[in-house]
């Protein structure tokens, strides 16, 4: 079976709608095969559009800053994320991530009726991953649609619309926040039962991926001690780090590609969020000097625009387009923070010098101490935004520090003087459901 390429305008009214006939009717005029077996089933799943997430997550973080003459020229999208504007209809990353749990529904649809007689394996390998692919969707589509995860409001709050059938009669109805993740969790846990411990092929989940990201979602959920479980687990299947000292911080992007890079463990993508402009984007200059001399990555993540300012460089995709999946730095950071939380000052600070030295100058290092578990959970989450910069984490990490007075901030940005701001909990930190979707589906918007 040919790949096919649904646009997505056609894609998120079959999703969305009660009714789907008139797609169905062209369906079969354009000849569309249907999946009769195990290897177009896997077609379906190779699709590299399903390995993309969500560019809002970056486009609103506070790693970066853009003078006004370059914001006034960028697309509508950009133009009024960038300031999170209250308003802002975003229908790319909604019909993008809805993409990618379609085409998981059909697959997992598919799979019952297709013959697997003698390949149980391959079989298992992609139910398991059609259930992560639509875990990792869903996870994204929380961190812009619903609320931040709170135990004491969670079953009460609008989550997202848990799509988990490719029948397009199936009408469109928002889960509640926990319902959400718990769905999320539910996919992750059965692909960890199916899927082989490791592969070498990144655009696809193993077992190290599934853990991997059950301890990016619990961490979310501030669920320290499931966070580092699954932690752990992953790192027992591979914890190699890059040496940042075996970089060449000359080239144009210094990290090797995704396929030769030991520390990503699933390839995931965003397009072209505004913060992938190499010099409209300016590094934030507080981030930017937070780094020591001796320590690598001020030189291997970042380049001089010849005007005091800095652009990215360090992207863990080898190019130009911003990783956002899943790689073992952030593993090493989350079974810190979970020690760190849980009173292990000791365990905490091991695993960040761990990472630590592989990122500074050899022979320039000196591990870093903490007295207490909160000093530690403070150097913790400093490392945390350095390590991770444009990788999307850094908008969840928003959401749920935000719920800690100590951690809360406000964002700033500065348009020649005029000031916007997004502060801790604001309603803006979650987006409006498209209009678009709204016209098509009865959900109930998220309130202004």
């Amino acid at each position: 079976m040919s790949k096919h390429t649904i646009s997505l305008f056609v894609l998120f009214i079959c999703i969305l709608s009660g009714s789907c006939k008139k797609y169905l009717d062209t369906k079969s005029d354009q000849s569309l095969s249907t999946p009769s077996t195990l290897d177009d089933l896997q077609l379906i799943l190779d699709n590299p559009d399903l390995n993309k997430g969500a560019n809002l997550t970056n486009t609103g973080s506070d790693e970066y800053y853009v003078l006004e003459s370059d914001w006034l020229n960028l697309d509508e999208t950009r133009h009024k994320g960038y300031v999170w504007d209250g308003a802002l209809n975003n229908l790319t990353d909604w019909n993008v991530q809805y993409k990618t749990v379609f085409a998981a529904n059909t697959a997992l649809f598919n799979l019952d009726l297709v013959n697997t007689k003698g390949e149980e394996t391959k079989q298992n390998n992609i139910k398991g991953t059609a259930l992560f692919y639509r875990a990792y969707s869903f996870y994204n589509i929380a961190q812009l649609y619903a609320r931040q995860y709170d135990v004491s409001t969670a079953t009460k709050d609008l989550g997202i619309p848990l799509r988990l059938t490719a029948d397009f009669n199936v009408p469109s109805n928002r889960a509640t926040v926990q319902q959400s993740y718990d769905q999320i969790i539910q996919d992750l846990q059965t692909a960890l039962t199916l899927l082989p411990p490791t592969t070498n092929i990144k655009t696809r989940p193993d077992k190290r991926a599934c853990h991997a990201l059950l301890s990016r979602v619990y961490l979310q959920m501030n669920i320290y001690d499931k966070a580092k479980a699954s932690a752990e687990a992953c790192l027992q299947l591979s914890n190699t780090l890059l040496d940042y000292n075996a970089l060449d911080e000359t080239a144009t992007y210094p990290l090797p590609v995704f396929s030769n890079n030991p520390e990503i463990l699933f390839y995931s993508i965003t397009d072209v969020p505004l913060n992938a402009d190499d010099t409209r984007a300016k590094i934030d200059s507080t981030l930017y000097n937070s780094y020591a001399v001796g320590d690598l990555r001020k030189v291997m993540l970042f380049r001089d625009n010849g005007d005091n300012t800095q652009a990215f460089k360090g992207n863990y995709s080898g190019g130009y387009e911003l990783f956002n999946g899943l790689a073992i730095d952030e593993i090493f950071l989350i079974r810190a923070e979970c020690a760190a939380r849980q009173g292990n000052t000791a365990g905490a600070m091991k695993d960040l010098n761990a990472l630590l030295e592989k990122r500074w100058l050899q022979g320039s290092f000196t591990p870093l101490t903490a007295s207490t578990s909160e000093e530690a959970l403070m150097l913790i989450l400093r490392e945390r935004k350095k390590e991770l910069v444009y990788r999307g984490t850094r908008w969840s990490d928003l959401r749920r520090l935000n719920k800690e007075p100590q951690f809360s901030v406000t964002l700033k940005r500065n348009l020649n003087g005029t000031i916007y701001q997004l502060p801790p909990a604001d309603l803006r930190y979650i987006l409006l459901l498209p209009i678009e979707v709204l016209r098509l589906a009865n959900l109930e918007q998220n309130q202004r």
